[in-house]
């Protein structure tokens, strides 16, 4: 068959399946995995563990900036409307710029989100900064999953990702609780500096 014949040209242009690859590599360090799955855990810690511990801290936000209520709600419903908004971009960057290189850009990003917030001189600019350190947040938390999968060997992903999960859920029930101590300890801005 040639290689103008019609079959040749219909074979070409079908999709090929290919073995997916894996975002990162495991080199022949034995606690690697181990490595990826406290970088991500430490990661989603942030994304989750912020979104309660700023909850608690709006009374006193609105009393700093002397503005409603209504109006420091936004510096919460900023941040998870752009983290849960950014979610699937986030999902589809990884996939076209890699998950490691996406996810510590987002790592990076949410830390420097972080200092925005601390030192924002309004209630406008922390809600500004607020949604910048949610998109950070979606390009982490759309990662984390995918990084510990390929970091480990089959039989022990399902171990990995239920860690994973617990990570999660202990971000979000402690937020409220570290939010309250901080607040009323040290100062509201501190409960975005923890992050960094």
């Amino acid at each position: 068959m040639s290689s103008n014949s019609p079959e040749a040209l219909a074979n070409q242009a079908r999709p090929t399946a290919s073995p997916p690859t894996s975002p990162i590599a495991p080199p022949d360090d034995p606690y690697f995995k181990w490595k990826v799955l406290f970088v991500s855990g430490s990661g989603i810690f942030m994304v989750t563990l912020d979104s309660g511990v700023v909850n608690v801290a709006l009374p006193a936000l609105a009393r700093e900036f002397d503005a409603a209520l209504t109006i420091t709600q936004w510096v919460s419903l900023g941040y998870v409307l752009s983290v849960t908004g950014f979610l699937l971009p986030a999902g589809k960057l990884a996939d076209l710029r890699g998950r490691r290189d996406v996810f510590l850009f987002g790592f990076g990003a949410f830390g420097l989100a972080s200092i925005l917030c601390g030192i924002s001189p309004g209630v406008y600019w922390l809600i500004l900064a607020r949604v910048i350190q949610g998109i950070a947040g979606a390009l982490i938390q759309a990662n984390t999953g995918a990084l510990v999968a390929s970091a480990f060997p089959a039989k022990e992903r399902g171990r990995a990702l239920g860690l994973q999960s617990s990570v999660v859920s202990i971000g979000l029930l402690s937020g409220p609780v570290i939010g309250g101590f901080i607040t009323e300890f040290i100062g509201w801005r501190w409960a975005f500096y923890v992050n960094v």
